[in-house]
C-alpha cells in the first residue's frame, strides 16, 4: 500500500541539506513530521501488521508515533513465539507499555504437522515463567487470556499479574485434565470486567464436570471471585469445547445480579435450582434481571435447564417476559433459540413453517412446556390466527451468528425466512449449511437475499458438497444493494472458473463492496463442522467464544481449506470500481520425492536396456545430489540442475560411481523453521551400477532414466519442489509465515477496467501477455496464431526450396 503526502508548500518539509554528486535536494521527513494521531489512524487503516511493520520501519520518527498500533493486541502460538515475543518485552520496556491485550496459546501446533509420539509437558510451565518475566513492564494490560490445553500455568503468573498490572480487568482462562488449587492466586482477583472459562476436552475425560469433594471446592472460589467480588463483570463466557454433551451444573450463575452485563456466552451448562414454588425458571428470571445485556450466546446445550422430572429444550425461552432483554442487539445460537426469542408473548406452533402468533397468556406452566415440546399435542388454532406484530427484537438485533451448520434436510428455507424475515435491523448475518444431495443451495441462497434486504455484513458457508457457481452467486448477491462485507465459504464446482475471475465477478456486481473473502472447502460428505472453541480476542467483546469474521474458527473448524483468497475493491470517486486488490493462498501440494524418480527411473532404464541393449548415460549424479536432493533448495541450483540433466540427454558424459537409490536424502520444508542444521546424509560407500544389475549385461554399462532426472529438476526450477510442499511463486510473495498447511500467498492487483479504457495506463506486450485476464488471454492466443502461420510460412519454405 502506497502513502503519499504532498505538502501545500515547500517551506512545509525539511529538506536534506547533505551535498551529493549528481544528488537532488528532496524532503526527507515529510511523514515524520505529521501528528501522531494521524500517523496512527493511517497505520490502523492497514491490513496487515507486516504493513504496519513496513510502515514503522520508514523512519525513527515514524516508529515511535506508530508502535502502539504494532503491539497493542499480541496473539502468541506456540512455545518459539512466545519465548522470542516475551523475552523481548522484558527488555524493552518503552515496547511493553503499549501492550494493552495478550493471548498466550502455548500448545498450539500446526494442523498439519504429525502429531508428536512424545509430548512435552512443560509448555504450560515455560510459557507461565514467560509471562511472569515480562508481566512487570506490562503496566498498560487490560485483557489476558490463558488458552491452553491440559496442563496448567505456573501459579505465580496470576499472582505477578494482580500485582504488576493495575489495570488488567479482563481474564480468561482453561480447565484440562488437571484443575487449579482452590487456594490459587487465579481466584484473588477483584472487580474484574470480563472473565472467561473454557472447558477442555480433558476436563470431561477426567469427569470433572460431575460435582465431587475435587471440583466443587474450586468452582465455589471461582464463584465467589464472580459474584462476591467482582460486581461490576460485564462480560462472561462459560462453555466447553463441544466435545462431550454432558453440561457443567453452574446453579449459582442463577441467584448472581451483575448490574452492568452486557455479553452472556453459555454453552454445556445445567442450571438444576428449580423450586416448584417459584412461578419462573431460574435462568429466565436471570435474563430478566439483566436488562443491559446486549450480546448473548447459546451453544452447545446451554438450556438443558431441569424443573423436577422434566426437561425442556429452546422452548422455554419462549416463556420470557416481552420486556426482557430491551437493549439484545446481538445474537450466536441455534435457529431454535432465535425462534423462540422471537415468539416472546405469541404462541410457538408445532409446524416450524407456520408463522408466529400472539399468546394472551404469559404465566409459566408446566403444562404449556409439555404442550410445546410433544408434537402430538398440536392446537389447530394457530395455523388460523392472525399475524401478530412485530417482535420486540425485530427493532434491535442487529447481528445473527448461528455456530451450527443447519441441515436442510431438518430445517426449510421457509423456516429460515420465517425468522430472519422478522428481523427489520438485521445487519449482520453468519449462517451455514450442511448440503445434502437433492437440495437446492441456490433456492436457499435467494431465500436468505429476500429475507435480509438490508443485510451490510454476510458470512456464508455451504459445505458438504458443491453448492453453486460463483458466477451465479454474483448475480443473486445483486439484491443485496447494501452489502459492504462479504465472506464466503464453499466446496468449488469442478470446471468453476478460477477464485479471482469469480472475485471480479462478485466486485462488478456489487459495487458497494470494501473488502470480501472466499474460501474452497474439500468436499466431505460426512464431515459435520463443528470445531472447539478458543479464545479468540475482539477488541469490542473481549470474550466472545467465536471471531467469525477470522477464518482459523468458521464452522469447518478441523478441515483444511483448498484454496483462501482475500480482496478489496478499489473505487473512483463515483462509486465505479476501478481495481481489485487480490490476496491469495493455496493449499501446499505434494510430488513425489527425487529418489522415488530416479528409483523408478533405474528400473524402467534396466528393463529397457535388457529389451533393446541400449546402453543409457547417466546425468551427473554429484550434481543432482547437491542441487535436486534437497528438492530445488532454490531457484537457481534448480535451473543448474535442469541445464545439466538437459545436458545429459544429449551429451555422453563420463561413467560416474551411483549412490544406492535406496538411502534418500533427508527433506526439508521449505516453510519449516531450521534452528539447527539438518543431519548429514548416510555415510554409504559408492557402488557401481553393475553391483546391482543383471549379470547378462557388461559390467562397464551404468543405466538411468535421464528424462525423468531432467522432469524433477524442472519441477525444482518452478518452484514444485519434489517431496516437498509446493509453493505458489508467482508475483509476489507474503511476508508473512504460512500456516494450518497454508503455502505462502500471492499478492496482486486485478484491473477491472477495460484494456481499452483512457484510465487504464498502457501496457507492453509482454505484459499484456502474461496478464491474467481476457485481454491476456487475446494476446496469447494472437501469439500462437501468429506462431502457427510462422510455422506454416517455413514448411512451405522447405518444402518448395
Amino acid at each position: 500500500m502506497a502513502l503519499m503526502y504532498t505538502p501545500t508548500f515547500d517551506q512545509d518539509c525539511v529538506y536534506d541539506t547533505t551535498e551529493a554528486t549528481g544528488a537532488s535536494r528532496r524532503p526527507s521527513s515529510c511523514l515524520a513530521h505529521l501528528p501522531a494521531d494521524i500517523l496512527f489512524e493511517i497505520a490502523r487503516f492497514l491490513n496487515t501488521f507486516s504493513d504496519r511493520l513496513h510502515f514503522s520501519a520508514t523512519s525513527t520518527a515514524i516508529y515511535t508515533k506508530v508502535i502502539p498500533s504494532i503491539y497493542a493486541h499480541i496473539q502468541l502460538q506456540g512455545i518459539p513465539q512466545c519465548e522470542s515475543t516475551l523475552t523481548m518485552l522484558k527488555n524493552s520496556p518503552l515496547i511493553a507499555r503499549h501492550v494493552q491485550s495478550l493471548v498466550i496459546r502455548p500448545e498450539h501446533r500446526r494442523r498439519s504437522k504429525k502429531r508428536e509420539y512424545i509430548r512435552t509437558w512443560d509448555f504450560a510451565h515455560v510459557a507461565s515463567v514467560l509471562v511472569t518475566g515480562a508481566a512487570k513492564q506490562m503496566d498498560a494490560l487490560q485483557c489476558f487470556v490463558w488458552d491452553g490445553e491440559d496442563t496448567l500455568p505456573d501459579d505465580r503468573m496470576w499472582d505477578t499479574l494482580r500485582r504488576s498490572c493495575p489495570n488488567l480487568k479482563f481474564i480468561g482462562t482453561t480447565f484440562g485434565s488437571f484443575l487449579p488449587s482452590p487456594h490459587s492466586h487465579l481466584f484473588n482477583f477483584r472487580d474484574l470486567k470480563g472473565f472467561s472459562l473454557i472447558l477442555r476436552e480433558g476436563f470431561y475425560v477426567q469427569h470433572l464436570h460431575i460435582p465431587s469433594r475435587e471440583s466443587d471446592p474450586v468452582f465455589n472460589k471461582l464463584w465467589d471471585m464472580l459474584i462476591t467480588h467482582s460486581p461490576n463483570l460485564a462480560h462472561l463466557t462459560i462453555t466447553g469445547d463441544g466435545s462431550s454433551s454432558e453440561p457443567r451444573d453452574v446453579s449459582r450463575l442463577a441467584s448472581a445480579y451483575w448490574p452492568r452485563l452486557q455479553s452472556l456466552n453459555l454453552g454445556n451448562v445445567v442450571i438444576n435450582n428449580y423450586s416448584p414454588t417459584s412461578t419462573v425458571p431460574p435462568f429466565l428470571a436471570f435474563l430478566e434481571r439483566h436488562a443491559r445485556i446486549k450480546s448473548i450466546s447459546f451453544n452447545g446445550r446451554p438450556l438443558a435447564a431441569f424443573f423436577g422430572n422434566v426437561s425442556t429444550g429452546p422452548a422455554e425461552l419462549a416463556l420470557l417476559d416481552a420486556k426482557a432483554l430491551p437493549e439484545l442487539t446481538e445474537f450466536s445460537g441455534s435457529l431454535e433459540h432465535l425462534r423462540a426469542l422471537v415468539a416472546r408473548g405469541m404462541n410457538i406452533p408445532n409446524d416450524p413453517n407456520a408463522p408466529l402468533n400472539p399468546n394472551p397468556n404469559n404465566n409459566f406452566n408446566l403444562n404449556n412446556v409439555n404442550n410445546v415440546n410433544n408434537p402430538n399435542n398440536g392446537n389447530a388454532n394457530n395455523a388460523n390466527a392472525p399475524p401478530t406484530a412485530s417482535s420486540p427484537l425485530s427493532h434491535t438485533l442487529h447481528t445473527i451468528k448461528f455456530p451450527t451448520p443447519i441441515q436442510l434436510r431438518d430445517l426449510t428455507p421457509l423456516a429460515i425466512s420465517s425468522v430472519l424475515g422478522h428481523m427489520h435491523a438485521l445487519r449482520d448475518l453468519t449462517i451455514g449449511f450442511w448440503l445434502q444431495s437433492g437440495y437446492d443451495s441456490n433456492g436457499v441462497l435467494r431465500t436468505i437475499v429476500s429475507s435480509c434486504p438490508a443485510l451490510e455484513r454476510l458470512d456464508l458457508t455451504c459445505g458438504s458438497k458443491p453448492s453453486f457457481y460463483l458466477e451465479s452467486f454474483s448475480r443473486t448477491l445483486r439484491m443485496l444493494t447494501k452489502l459492504t462485507s462479504l465472506s464466503l465459504t464453499i466446496v468449488k464446482v469442478p470446471g468453476d472458473e478460477p477464485m479471482h475471475v469469480g472475485a471480479s465477478r462478485i466486485a462488478l456486481s456489487n459495487p458497494r463492496l470494501h473488502t470480501f473473502t472466499i474460501t474452497y472447502l474439500p468436499p466431505s460428505p460426512s464431515t459435520h463442522f463443528t470445531s472447539p472453541p478458543s479464545l479468540t480476542l475482539d477488541p469490542f467483546h473481549p470474550f466472545s467464544q467465536t471471531s467469525f469474521s477470522s477464518l482459523d474458527s468458521k464452522f469447518y473448524g478441523t478441515i483444511e481449506p483448498l484454496e483462501i483468497g482475500h480482496y478489496e475493491l478499489i473505487s473512483d470517486p463515483h462509486g465505479i470500481p476501478m481495481s481489485l486488490l487480490c490476496w491469495e493462498r493455496k493449499r501446499r501440494t505434494y510430488l513425489p520425492s527425487i529418489s522415488t524418480i530416479t528409483s523408478m527411473g533405474s528400473l524402467i532404464s534396466i528393463s529397457l536396456a535388457n529389451a533393446a541393449r541400449l546402453t543409457l548415460f547417466p546425468p551427473m549424479y554429484g550434481g543432482m545430489i547437491a542441487m535436486g536432493g534437497l528438492g530445488g533448495f532454490s531457484g537457481v541450483s534448480g535451473f543448474v540442475n535442469w541445464m545439466m540433466s538437459l545436458c545429459a540427454l544429449t551429451w555422453r558424459s563420463p561413467l560416474y560411481p551411483i549412490a544406492p537409490m535406496f538411502h534418500p536424502l533427508p527433506q526439508i520444508p521449505m516453510q519449516m523453521p531450521l534452528p539447527v542444521p539438518p543431519p548429514p546424509p548416510p555415510a554409504v560407500a559408492p557402488l557401481h551400477a553393475h553391483a546391482f544389475l543383471p549379470h547378462s549385461l557388461p559390467p562397464h554399462i551404468s543405466f538411468t532414466l535421464p528424462s525423468l532426472n531432467f522432469l524433477s529438476n524442472l519441477f525444482s526450477f518452478f518452484g514444485l519442489n519434489p517431496g516437498t510442499p509446493a509453493a505458489s511463486t508467482r508475483t509476489h510473495k507474503c511476508t508473512s509465515n504460512s500456516t494450518n498447511g497454508m503455502g505462502r500467498g500471492r499478492r496482486w492487483v486485478c484491473e477491472l477496467r477495460p484494456s481499452g479504457h483512457p484510465d487504464v495506463p498502457k501496457k507492453a506486450w509482454s505484459e499484456v501477455l502474461l496478464e491474467k485476464g481476457p485481454a491476456g488471454e487475446e494476446a496469447r492466443l494472437l501469439a500462437f496464431c501468429a506462431w502457427l502461420l510462422l510455422l506454416a510460412a517455413w514448411g512451405i519454405g522447405r518444402a518448395v526450396w
